[in-house]
């Protein structure tokens, strides 16, 4: 799903969304793996990609990258993409995430992206 914008290009992620808690409702992308991925022997595998945006910002942030991370791939593979599962979340608070009143620190967040890798 690659297109040009702005100039640059990207890879556009799938929308997905998450209910942290049973309560809050976070958004994220997915990136699929790569299409060489799966032929590979399993414990030679790259494991799954999270990407975290900076404050005031959002997981669309990431497509130039991922666009960048699977060209490389290809070029340093044969021309095989073995690109792992990416995923890149929108924080509470931020991006298309909910924003509850909530206290929005650095122990929130973390509790949230640790959630977030363990489901």
């Amino acid at each position: 799903n690659n297109q040009i914008k702005d100039g640059d290009p990207r890879e556009s992620g799938t929308i997905n969304y998450w209910r942290w808690k049973d309560q809050y409702l976070v958004r994220y992308l997915t990136f699929p793996p790569g299409e060489d991925y799966e032929a590979q022997d399993e414990a030679s595998r790259d494991p799954a990609i999270l990407l975290v945006h900076g404050f005031a910002a959002s997981a669309e942030q990431w497509e130039r990258l991922v666009y960048s991370l699977r060209e490389q791939r290809k070029e340093s593979n044969g021309g095989k993409d073995t690109t792992p599962p990416i995923y890149a979340v929108d924080l509470l608070g931020f991006g298309h995430s909910e924003k509850p009143g909530l206290s929005y620190t650095q122990y929130l967040w973390e509790s949230q992206l640790v959630d977030f890798v363990v489901e």
